[in-house]
């Protein structure tokens, strides 16, 4: 495909005990650097506040003054590399210590939630736009500058009381307020929209009032695409002067979701993901539309082989999906002899789509793949072994109807497998929120754990272990 993006953002919140959060200095520059190789052109962070208290008035190195310092160093380690720089906004979510209830935001819609101030409450508001003061002189005093400010309503955000109704609105004029205080810092920063959760209406509601109090403020909107979903939504209305790009989910494969009998595979929950088709056919659609970029959305070393699918393609350095795996597997894998090359591409092509693998044939593949001349082991080629040993264990616990010791067994190498992955491969610990893997477990755990803790329940066998 043709490159046409000009806007290639990485995303990356370092939060809820993630790959970024938990790096090292020699771990992100790694990543870093491997990104720019890929093609991405802008790095960005969310300074996520959730459980955290202000880094400004707490003594010694807290939590959060910690995760602070080190979202600001690899922020520097972005800028050597000469990426451009962009910062993701929730405007309302405050610290814990700020989340008074006198001046808590109304949580009426479901998409409302977090520590959330109410905006329209001038103490609250001079709370929030003081956060936003200090960290934008974060910034300012270790000589990095912004280059642009993202701001999103959602995830967290919303206040529904009755003056900061229409949320979107209010949500505006509180991006348009924090936008010219980063402009006293970084002069001529650009602001930029986050279309993550905005509804038609929403899109209806921020263009009427953008269009006549901020008219030509807002560059760009990242529109939501909904899983599964690789064609943007054209209709939506965007501000004058506001270009529509994506906001392009990478951590997940060509689908999400196996709607028959297991789960869904996001967020490395079931090991390391790759999208050789949807990403590709998402690239083709907005270059048809011709929107000019994308806000792609990271939440770990585990979709790495996305970031090179995208990278690649979106900047032009290479052409097909099947040429990027290839180049991946020469590039990490040491790998050159081409029929290895293509054979190792297309094992990992087939686990775009998880669920319908084959795992004993994948078995098969996978150990005479590993006598490949020269193979270099490493994390990457790790995580892949993490993940087939996740699926055959899934593939021997659903064979299985009764909670026999077989069948426990393998419940056991699946999770067995799993902490290889987080622990071993991507050395990660306390993953928290929507990231934890309780969130998208297999639908047989809960049933595992009622048999591991009932020592009545019929052929029972009592591991040690926990999900």
């Amino acid at each position: 495909m043709a490159a046409s993006f000009t806007h290639r953002e990485l995303y990356c919140p370092a939060h809820f005990g993630n790959s970024y959060e938990e790096m090292w200095p020699r771990e992100a520059e790694h990543f870093i650097a491997e990104a720019k190789w890929w093609g991405f052109n802008v790095y960005s962070d969310w300074f996520d506040n959730a459980d955290m208290r202000s880094p400004e008035t707490s003594r010694g190195l807290t939590l959060s003054s910690s995760l602070y310092n080190k979202k600001l160093d690899w922020f520097a380690t972005a800028a050597r590399h000469g990426l451009d720089l962009a910062l993701g906004l929730t405007p309302n979510q405050v610290f814990v210590e700020q989340a008074q209830s006198a001046f808590m935001a109304e949580l009426g819609d479901d998409r409302y939630y977090g520590q959330l101030l109410c905006p329209s409450n001038p103490q609250a508001r001079q709370i929030i736009l003081n956060n936003h003061r200090q960290l934008f002189e974060m910034f300012k005093a270790r000589g990095l500058r912004l280059t642009s400010l993202t701001a999103c309503p959602f995830d967290p955000g919303g206040c529904s009381c009755p003056r900061c109704t229409p949320w979107i609105v209010t949500f505006g004029k509180l991006a348009v307020e924090i936008h010219a205080l980063a402009d006293t810092y970084f002069p001529g920063i650009t602001a930029r929209l986050a279309g993550w959760w905005w509804t038609v209406k929403e899109h209806e509601q921020f263009k009427a009032w953008a269009d006549s109090e901020a008219c030509g403020l807002f560059k760009s909107l990242s529109m939501h695409l909904k899983y599964d979903q690789t064609q943007p939504d054209a209709g939506r209305l965007l501000p004058m002067g506001c270009q529509p790009q994506v906001f392009l989910h990478i951590g997940y494969g060509d689908v999400a979701e196996d709607k028959i009998s297991h789960g869904r595979d996001v967020y490395g929950i079931w090991g390391p993901v790759v999208a050789p088709g949807r990403i590709p056919t998402t690239l083709t659609n907005m270059a048809k539309l011709g929107m000019s970029g994308y806000q792609a959305y990271s939440e770990g070393l585990f979709d790495d082989l996305n970031k090179a699918v995208l990278g690649g393609l979106s900047s032009g350095r290479f052409s097909s999906p099947e040429e990027v795996l290839a180049a991946y597997v020469k590039r990490y894998f040491a790998v050159s002899c081409a029929s290895d090359v293509e054979r190792w591409a297309a094992w990992i092509a087939q686990w775009a789509r998880a669920y319908e693998v084959d795992v004993a044939v994948a078995r098969t593949e996978w150990t005479s793949l590993l006598k490949a001349a020269g193979l270099r082991r490493s994390w990457r080629v790790d995580q892949l072994e993490g993940k087939l040993r996740m699926f055959e264990a899934h593939a021997a616990v659903m064979r299985r109807s009764q909670w026999n010791a077989a069948r426990l067994i393998a419940a056991n190498e699946f999770f067995a497998a799993r902490e290889f992955l987080y622990r071993d491969v991507w050395k990660i610990g306390l993953v928290r929120g929507g990231l934890s893997p309780q969130c998208y477990a297999p639908r047989w755990q809960e049933e595992w754990r009622r048999v591991v803790n009932d020592c009545s329940a019929p052929n029972a066998v009592k591991l040690d272990v926990q999900a």
